[in-house]
Protein backbone atom coordinates (compact mmCIF):
# COMPACT_ATOMS: atom_id res chain seq x y z
CA UNK A 1 0.00 0.00 0.00
CA UNK A 2 2.52 2.17 0.55
CA UNK A 3 4.39 1.88 -2.66
CA UNK A 4 0.91 2.46 -4.22
CA UNK A 5 0.73 5.85 -2.22
CA UNK A 6 3.77 6.69 -3.42
CA UNK A 7 3.03 6.88 -7.17
CA UNK A 8 -0.12 9.03 -6.35
CA UNK A 9 1.65 11.29 -4.44
CA UNK A 10 4.33 11.20 -7.35
CA UNK A 11 1.74 11.51 -9.98
CA UNK A 12 0.04 14.73 -8.41
CA UNK A 13 3.48 16.26 -7.48
CA UNK A 14 4.05 15.74 -11.51
CA UNK A 15 0.43 17.53 -12.72
CA UNK A 16 1.49 20.86 -12.88
CA UNK A 17 4.19 19.43 -15.09
CA UNK A 18 1.45 18.01 -17.36
CA UNK A 19 -0.77 21.08 -17.40
CA UNK A 20 1.49 23.06 -18.30
CA UNK A 21 3.55 20.77 -21.37
CA UNK A 22 0.01 20.48 -22.89
CA UNK A 23 -0.21 24.15 -22.73
CA UNK A 24 2.78 24.43 -24.21
CA UNK A 25 2.20 21.43 -26.70
CA UNK A 26 -1.65 22.44 -27.85
CA UNK A 27 -2.35 26.32 -26.68
CA UNK A 28 -6.30 25.50 -25.59
CA UNK A 29 -8.74 22.74 -25.40
CA UNK A 30 -9.88 23.05 -28.71
CA UNK A 31 -6.50 22.06 -30.50
CA UNK A 32 -6.07 19.24 -27.96
CA UNK A 33 -9.47 17.56 -28.69
CA UNK A 34 -8.39 18.37 -32.60
CA UNK A 35 -5.26 16.34 -31.97
CA UNK A 36 -7.58 13.52 -30.10
CA UNK A 37 -9.86 13.21 -33.04
CA UNK A 38 -6.81 12.74 -35.49
CA UNK A 39 -5.16 10.37 -33.09
CA UNK A 40 -8.67 8.21 -32.86
CA UNK A 41 -9.57 9.00 -36.99
CA UNK A 42 -8.05 6.31 -39.31
CA UNK A 43 -5.04 7.14 -41.24
CA UNK A 44 -6.60 5.99 -44.41
CA UNK A 45 -9.30 8.51 -43.78
CA UNK A 46 -7.36 11.57 -43.62
CA UNK A 47 -5.59 10.24 -46.40
CA UNK A 48 -8.80 10.40 -48.35
CA UNK A 49 -10.07 13.58 -46.82
CA UNK A 50 -6.62 15.20 -48.29
CA UNK A 51 -5.64 15.63 -44.60
CA UNK A 52 -2.57 13.14 -43.86
CA UNK A 53 -0.13 15.44 -42.59
CA UNK A 54 -2.63 17.55 -40.40
CA UNK A 55 -2.89 13.96 -39.25
CA UNK A 56 0.67 13.00 -38.36
CA UNK A 57 1.43 16.35 -37.39
CA UNK A 58 -1.33 16.15 -34.53
CA UNK A 59 -0.82 12.31 -33.78
CA UNK A 60 3.16 13.39 -32.89
CA UNK A 61 1.73 16.02 -30.91
CA UNK A 62 -0.48 13.86 -28.73
CA UNK A 63 3.07 11.22 -28.78
CA UNK A 64 5.61 13.98 -27.12
CA UNK A 65 3.31 15.01 -24.58
CA UNK A 66 2.57 11.76 -23.33
CA UNK A 67 6.07 11.31 -23.62
CA UNK A 68 6.56 14.07 -21.62
CA UNK A 69 3.96 13.40 -19.10
CA UNK A 70 5.74 9.75 -19.07
CA UNK A 71 9.65 11.21 -19.01
CA UNK A 72 8.89 13.79 -16.23
CA UNK A 73 7.08 11.24 -13.83
CA UNK A 74 10.43 8.80 -14.14
CA UNK A 75 12.19 12.35 -13.73
CA UNK A 76 10.73 13.29 -10.42
CA UNK A 77 10.46 8.89 -9.59
CA UNK A 78 14.54 9.01 -9.89
CA UNK A 79 14.94 12.56 -8.27
CA UNK A 80 12.90 11.15 -5.27
CA UNK A 81 15.36 7.65 -5.04
CA UNK A 82 18.04 10.09 -4.59
CA UNK A 83 16.87 12.17 -2.00
CA UNK A 84 15.50 9.82 0.04
CA UNK A 85 18.31 7.39 -0.25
Amino acid sequence: MPELLYWILLIFVALPVYFFSGKWMFGNFAEFWKCVFYWLKPDWQSWMDGKFLEDVIAEFRIFIWIAICFGSTFGFHMLAQIVIA
